[in-house]
């Protein structure tokens, strides 16, 4: 009995000792990310630095073609950005109402009393298809 008591705190050891380690290589890996991603941020900085110097100030010069691109690419992005959450806002709003028709279409078809379970995929008890 205090052999396998011995042996199995000896594999609990073991296991343990293989999981500090492979924490500690995840955590080495994670800072190595760290850093890449901080030298990443300093070059897109520099990038964005340069890009602003050679355009003048932040609006540009309204005469300059890349200001006058970099102006349109604004506008077209925040349209962009418009339909994007006026389309999130329909998908809602069109799943409630889905949700909420199922519901009154389930209680109105329990109340009529021609709802079961089998008749359910039936085309001739779908409640749609009754008034097309």
């Amino acid at each position: 009995m205090l052999k396998r008591l011995c042996s199995a705190l000896q594999d609990e050891k073991h296991q343990m000792n293989e999981d500090n380690t492979e924490r500690d290589n995840l955590y080495a890996r994670a800072e190595r990310i760290s850093a890449e991603l901080g030298n990443m941020t300093l070059e897109l900085k520099a990038c964005i630095e340069n890009v602003n110097s050679r355009s003048g100030s932040g609006q540009g010069d309204a005469s300059d073609p890349l200001s006058k691109i970099v102006r349109i690419l604004n506008n077209q992005l925040q349209a962009l950005t418009n339909v994007d959450a006026t389309t999130q806002d329909v998908t809602t709003r069109l799943e409630q109402l889905t949700g909420e028709l199922s519901i009154v279409l389930f209680t109105w078809l329990q109340t009529a009393g021609s709802f079961s379970l089998s008749t359910c995929n039936s085309p001739l008890h779908d409640p749609l298809t009754r008034f097309s």
